[in-house]
């Protein structure tokens, strides 16, 4: 087993997270512009409601990335030395 990592698999698995936060500001910048034709109080509480999910999606994923930090870090050192001593012999 080779623990080859490129750059281009790595981009190819970062694209889904950069489509989705594209497409996850598109719906709000939409939802903004839709809104705009009502009144411009309405448009502030569209942008302060967005400012507020994304906190809250961030303090959901702070854990998240942390656990699976400490996850790769076991696989990393602990595997990868499974993995030459079975090489070795």
């Amino acid at each position: 087993m080779t623990n080859n990592i490129s750059k281009q698999s790595i981009i190819k698995m970062s694209l889904p997270i950069f489509v989705e936060v594209f497409l996850q500001m598109l719906v709000s910048n939409v939802d903004q512009f839709m809104i705009s034709r009502y009144s411009q109080d309405s448009v502030g509480a569209i942008g302060n409601g967005v400012q507020v999910m994304n906190i809250i999606i961030i303090l959901l994923i702070i854990p998240q990335i942390s656990k699976l930090s400490i996850l790769i870090l076991y696989f990393i050192l602990f595997l990868g030395k499974i993995d030459k001593n079975l090489t070795d012999s």
